[in-house]
């Protein structure tokens, strides 16, 4: 709970807000593939960062963060030969398999095939070689880019209704953090993104809502046990914490001008303030229910998938 009070108040004092742009990114997990044991591992790493270098461009992104899209490879070793130099070199040809797909209902989305060759002093030398000679002019892989993309798009327009229950099961078991992450993840140019911010608020403020009372309840406390300068100081380290938006936030100033009334000018503590722009409040919250989903998605663990068996 900490760590969202802090993103919260680096929120808050941001003044840039991305959330209402429209455009269509779409964030992909690069995966290393655990079916190829001929491939050697630093060369398998650096695969994965290159092509989380090589995807990174028109509105699709891969990183090694969790997320239910994933991008990975796979290669085949079609002829390596030792070549009579001084010293001896490695010459390699590769059918690089590229896939795009969802990891959670198992579904590849595109796949691609690649043929790529090159010299090395060793055999890891010689996929390391071969594997920089991939890039983003290779009309293959700008067309493999494109049609996961587009499957991607087309996977949120058909089961976005079917994400919103989802959302709402999550939420009925207080798993907030993993309904909101669902909801954050559905692109802007998708015909569900206004359906599922709306849903990701609502949910959001429920959060909040909860959150909060637990906070002021505990304020009550300090200041009931200790009704002088002591408690009005751990009042107001819970009473500092609570939201302008949440719903306890008239009581919550009630209880803040009952200890200053009482300790007068020894309390020198501010409640925050209500805002009076809807739309940059709206914003906000965006803001800050994003941050519970990137923060959820960065806790949980990248897998390998076994589609490519």
């Amino acid at each position: 709970m900490k760590k969202y009070y802090i993103i919260t108040l680096l929120l808050l004092l941001s003044n840039t807000f991305h959330g209402f742009s429209q455009d269509c990114e779409i964030h992909l997990m690069s995966v290393i593939s655990d079916t190829d044991n001929r491939t050697p591992e630093n060369a398998k790493q650096f695969m994965q960062n290159r092509l989380e270098a090589i995807i990174n461009s028109d509105g699709i992104s891969a990183t090694s963060n969790y997320a239910q899209f994933f991008i990975t490879s796979k290669s085949t070793v079609l002829s390596e030969q030792t070549l009579a130099t001084a010293p001896p070199k490695t010459s390699l040809v590769l059918s690089l398999d590229l896939y795009i797909g969802d990891a959670w209902g198992e579904k590849v989305f595109a796949q691609t095939s690649i043929e790529l060759r090159n010299v090395g002093n060793s055999r890891e030398q010689a996929y390391l070689a071969a594997y920089r000679t991939l890039n983003k002019s290779n009309k293959a892989l700008s067309e493999f880019i494109k049609t996961g993309k587009q499957k991607i798009i087309n996977y949120y327009d058909t089961e976005y209704p079917n994400i919103l229950k989802e959302a709402d099961r999550y939420a009925q078991m207080k798993d907030f953090d993993r309904a909101i992450y669902l909801l954050s993840v559905v692109p802007a140019c998708c015909k569900g993104y206004n359906a599922s911010t709306e849903k990701m608020l609502e949910i959001f403020q429920t959060y909040i809502d909860l959150q909060n009372h637990k906070i002021l309840q505990q304020a009550k406390m300090a200041w009931a046990a200790s009704p002088d300068k002591h408690g009005a100081e751990k009042a107001g380290e819970y009473l500092g914490q609570i939201e302008p938006y949440a719903a306890c936030f008239d009581e919550a100033m009630n209880l803040y001008q009952e200890i200053k009334e009482k300790v007068k000018s020894d309390w020198d503590f501010e409640m925050k303030q209500k805002y009076s722009d809807e739309i940059e409040l709206k914003k906000l919250k965006i803001e800050a229910a994003k941050a519970i989903g990137v923060a959820f998605g960065n806790n949980q663990k990248a897998h390998t998938t076994n589609l490519l068996n």
